[in-house]
């Protein structure tokens, strides 16, 4: 891993949040920096846990990047003015979604099928769209560049944080850079660090590379991927059942657990519980408004309908 592939039409189409850097520039604040035997080596040191965990991909430079410039003479040349460098955890998008997604799966057979309602699928979509658009204060997007090691779109987690000291270590950052961000995200990320109160202005993932209806087919794709969406009263159905009935052990189990479990729609249960109280009027004394009062104070019926008043 590391270092930078030769020119090619791949490199040449590089996503717009990108630069690539020069073997001999000093770092700057948002270079990605592949995790090269070297740098492996001094994880396994200092922060094994960074080491063994191979969901850390990459480490992202935090450090502001006029405190990255090497003095050019003195006692201290070749030294920049931090002592230490800050590193921020690179983890795979998918990560993150599920992190998010555990919110809305409030029991264990939600978690253990990968299942949700359908009913929580906007509020990820949501999540989504704010995460590659830069809007997530805990989340900074990074989109895959397979040639550039990136081989999956990913995130700085932006509360994982490491320091490591820039004396001993500048040159092992820079040889293990594999591409920096363009200027105005690397103010972006440099507010997102700083958790200044204003927000840097760049543009949006969707609408530069990615139409808003190809990003629609995209976020579908990924939010499929993630888990598999019941409509809410299947997935309450199956969760009551699962109190009696063993739904199995592994994902592809559970969901079809959930898959056959019989349900009605609200629209299906109110029609249902309209039919019963209109059938249970003596024909001979049927009155409109009478039908209406009955169904008004039917339990049932006030149980199916409180969201709509």
């Amino acid at each position: 891993m590391g270092g930078r592939p030769e020119a090619t039409a791949a490199t040449q189409n590089l996503h717009f949040t990108y630069e690539e850097r020069g073997g001999d520039d000093d770092l700057t604040q948002g270079d990605v920096l592949a995790k090269t035997p070297k740098l492996r080596a001094l994880l396994r040191k200092v922060h094994p846990y960074y080491y063994r965990n191979n969901d850390y991909t990459h480490f992202v430079v935090l450090t502001q990047t006029c405190d990255l410039v090497r003095r050019p003479a003195g006692s201290q040349a070749g030294s920049p003015a931090a002592p230490y460098i800050t590193l921020g955890a690179v983890r795979p998008l998918e990560t993150a979604l599920k992190r998010e997604l555990v919110k809305y799966q409030k029991t264990p057979l939600e978690k253990m099928g990968r299942a949700a309602s359908k009913d929580h699928r906007y509020r990820m979509q949501q999540f989504l769209d704010r995460v590659v658009n830069n809007n997530d204060s805990r989340y900074f997007y990074l989109h895959a560049e397979p040639a550039y090691d990136i081989v999956e779109n990913s995130c700085v987690f932006l509360a994982l944080s490491i320091a490591i000291r820039a004396s001993e270590h500048y040159e092992m950052c820079r040889e293990a850079r594999v591409l920096g961000l363009s200027a105005p995200f690397q103010a972006r990320l440099g507010w997102a660090v700083g958790n200044q109160y204003s927000r840097i202005a760049t543009e949006d993932f969707v609408g530069r590379t990615m139409k808003k209806a190809e990003w629609k087919r995209e976020r579908k794709r990924q939010l499929e991927e993630l888990c598999r969406w019941f409509p809410d009263k299947q997935l309450q159905t199956a969760i009551k059942r699962a109190q009696v009935e063993a739904p199995g052990e592994s994902a592809e189990e559970v969901r079809a657990f959930i898959e056959n479990c019989e349900w009605k729609s609200n629209r299906e249960a109110i029609g249902e519980a309209a039919v019963r109280v209109l059938r249970g009027l003596d024909s001979s004394e049927w009155d409109e408004g009478l039908g209406l009062k009955r169904l008004m104070n039917d339990a049932e019926f006030q149980n199916l309908t409180r969201r709509f008043r």
